[in-house]
């Protein structure tokens, strides 16, 4: 996506958070594309809906150096490897398979985008096991 701005926030149906703002979302061409319920709104409706209470907007040039981004790096030391994503993405459509979400296939759509953008091929089955009982346990 070009000429975009993401945007932090807090929005009314999100318990707020001190310390972060409670939510983000993406702004283009006065629509705003949500991921968290995967639409595309009238940016007027979202926030006349929403009433959102702006707190950080990042335009493309800025996305690299926003804070979360950097605690991210700053933490690793490095940027997010791709093959990590890979994993974390097969383990979302494979938890979207067992039970499908409101928006089951615009994300289904858009992880395929991401697959064949990233030329990602699918892991192992018994891959995915170990993943699986490794998350799990962390719950």
């Amino acid at each position: 996506m070009n000429h975009f701005h993401i945007v932090h926030g807090d929005i009314n149906c999100i318990e707020k958070n001190d310390e972060y703002p409670n939510h983000s979302w993406v702004e283009k061409d006065g629509f705003v594309y949500d991921t968290t319920d995967g639409f595309k709104w009238e940016k007027k409706l979202y926030y006349e809906l929403f009433q959102p209470i702006v707190y950080e907007v990042y335009d493309e040039s800025s996305v690299q150096n926003y804070p979360f981004y950097q605690e991210v790096i700053k933490k690793t030391g490095k940027e997010i490897p791709i093959e990590n994503l890979a994993l974390v993405t097969q383990y979302i459509e494979e938890l979207e398979e067992e039970k499908p979400g409101f928006n089951h296939h615009y994300l289904q759509r858009e992880l395929k985008l991401w697959r064949e953008k990233n030329n990602i091929q699918p892991f192992s089955n018994e891959i995915m096991t170990k993943y699986r009982k490794l998350m799990e346990n962390k719950q």
